[in-house]
This record gives structure tokens, C-alpha cells and sequence, in this order.
């Protein structure tokens, strides 16, 4: 099946498995798969569900994103989206939607030239340190320093 990017530029088709499992490459982390206790059809509809949420709705840059909010959505309880995600994308919750947050702070910074306060706000984040200490937790170094360096290889 052929997918738009979940930022829709045009570069990668990737669908949700696709970002979490370039992520463990990259990070070369080893993810511990716990056996899911949900059955692999509910596993199956979750993973298109939350898809769809993301790549259509993007509802991971609402400032008042949470398991029970996605929950609601998804017509089911906490515990089930929280095993899918853990089961489908070897992340707990949080993680999964700070990596979401974070992958679409990296194309704002790339493309578009805003402060900081302002990606953040579009991220879904209240506060511009909030983002950045989050983004210095996913990718290593803080957002100035990242726009930094891609710029200066873009200008190569």
C-alpha cells in the first residue's frame, strides 16, 4: 500500500511501524517485545486506527493529547491502546507521541524559519523549554543546535 508521509512533504512513504522501526535502527536499541495479550485482529484495527489518527488527523500535536484521550477517540479503553502501542511500535505511550512530536518539530525546522516558541506551540507542546528538553531527550542536542547543523548541510 502506498502511504503519504505522516508529514505529507513528499520525501518517504512511512507509515507509523515505519518511524519507530527507522528509530531502533538509528538509535541501534533493541526493543523489548512483551507478548500481547491483545488478539492479533483488535491489534490489527488499533494499528490502523492510530495510523489514521496520525497521518490524517494528527491529533499527537494537541496540547491535550493522552491516553485517555486517545482512548476516547479509538472507542476503547486505556489498557487495550496502551498494549497496542507498546506491542506494534516498542514504545510506551509518552514516548510515542514525543517521537511523533519531535519527527514533525524536525521538518518545521528544516523548512520553516520560526522561533522556537512557535514550533513548540505547533507541536502540541505549552511551553518552548517543555519542548526542548524533549527534543534534547529523542535526538541528543537541543533545536538550535539541530537546526544548526542541518542547515549548515544544506548550504554544502
Amino acid at each position: 500500500m502506498n502511504r503519504k508521509s505522516i508529514f505529507e512533504n513528499g520525501d518517504t512513504c512511512l507509515n507509523l511501524k515505519g518511524i519507530f522501526k527507522q528509530r531502533r535502527k538509528m538509535n541501534g536499541r533493541m526493543v523489548f517485545e512483551e507478548p500481547a495479550f491483545l488478539p492479533d485482529r483488535l491489534l490489527d484495527y488499533l494499528d490502523c486506527c492510530l495510523d489514521r489518527f496520525v497521518l490524517k488527523e494528527r491529533l499527537f500535536l494537541s496540547p491535550k493529547m493522552s491516553l485517555p484521550f486517545l482512548a476516547g477517540k479509538l472507542h476503547t479503553n486505556r489498557t487495550y491502546v496502551s498494549s497496542a502501542i507498546h506491542s506494534l511500535y516498542g514504545v510506551r505511550f509518552n514516548e510515542f507521541i514525543s517521537v511523533l512530536r519531535i519527527e514533525y518539530s524536525k521538518k518545521l525546522l528544516k523548512i520553516v524559519n520560526l522561533d522556537l516558541e512557535n514550533v513548540a506551540s505547533a507541536c502540541g507542546y505549552l511551553y518552548a523549554s517543555q519542548f526542548t528538553k524533549k527534543f534534547k531527550e529523542v535526538e541528543g542536542v537541543n533545536p538550535s543546535l539541530w537546526r544548526q547543523f542541518v542547515m549548515e548541510d544544506i548550504e554544502k
